[in-house]
């Protein structure tokens, strides 16, 4: 659940301050045209414009914080699940498989043939077999 949450907060958190901006833009734009259309006909587009100065940044902002909160607990149900991570073997058992190679290198080593001063080996060639 920890993951989840940092992921709700390094995602929801931007969309959240993004929109809350936005937000504040739209509004001021909002009441200005309000203002400006209004002023004449009606008293309260003070009233009007002011309310949207405050109330559709943070609106904007919850509704992004939602949403984006809502999609990473979806993705989060939706992906799968993090693999274990191997665990790492015991130093013991790796000295005793080093020490193993070490005696099976040792034991092919004594048992190839070494030439002898004097004496030369016939060649023999191998034949390669392919496959189909």
């Amino acid at each position: 659940m920890r993951g989840l949450g940092l992921r709700i907060l390094k995602s929801a958190g931007p969309a959240a301050l993004v929109l809350a901006g936005l937000g504040y833009l739209l509004a001021e734009m909002a009441g200005t045209w309000f203002e400006v259309n209004n002023s004449t006909r009606t008293r309260g587009a003070e009233t009007v414009s002011a309310t949207l100065r405050q109330t559709l940044p943070f609106t904007m902002a919850a509704w992004g914080f939602g949403l984006t909160a809502g999609y990473e607990v979806i993705r989060s149900l939706w992906m799968p699940k993090s693999k274990p991570k191997p665990v790492a073997a015991d130093p013991s058992v790796e000295d005793a498989l080093q020490q193993l190679l070490r005696e099976a290198d040792a034991r092919s080593l004594a048992e190839t043939p070494r030439p002898v001063e004097g004496v030369s080996m016939p060649v023999v060639e191998r034949e390669t077999i392919s496959h189909p």
